[in-house]
């Protein structure tokens, strides 16, 4: 999906494999992803790299 990465300052999308460079200040950072049809996450940064999991919205959730 198209993901978008959130921090308090900044914004940029994923590309078509999913990855994404971002450069933030320090560790410690909050990145929230948010994409269409998938829970909003939030993942602290704590190293260089990192990895966030996107879950699928309950149906009930989705809008129609």
């Amino acid at each position: 999906p198209d993901v978008r990465i959130e921090t308090d300052n900044d914004s940029i999308n994923t590309n078509a494999d999913g990855q994404f460079s971002l450069a933030v200040p320090t560790y410690g950072v909050t990145l929230r992803f948010v994409a269409s049809g998938y829970l909003d996450t939030t993942v602290a940064v704590e190293s260089s790299e990192l990895e966030g999991r996107l879950r699928r919205q309950p149906l009930e959730a989705r809008s129609v």
